[in-house]
């Protein structure tokens, strides 16, 4: 709808906040492609939301 990219987006925004940073995970990390595959916000993450005043 928007016109953009879904592989820009995981690869330039998820992808770091998931491999790097440590601010998600995956739901379903043994099985990357699971149709269900989805992100968590880890106890990092969190900590982070919450240093930058974003409450959950």
């Amino acid at each position: 709808m928007l016109g953009r990219q879904v592989t820009a987006f995981k690869t330039s925004h998820l992808s770091p906040m998931r491999e790097r940073e440590g601010l998600l995970r995956y739901i379903h990390p043994e099985v990357i492609n699971h149709p269900e595959q989805a992100y968590l916000t880890t106890e990092v993450g969190r900590a982070w939301l919450a240093e930058n005043g974003i409450r959950l």
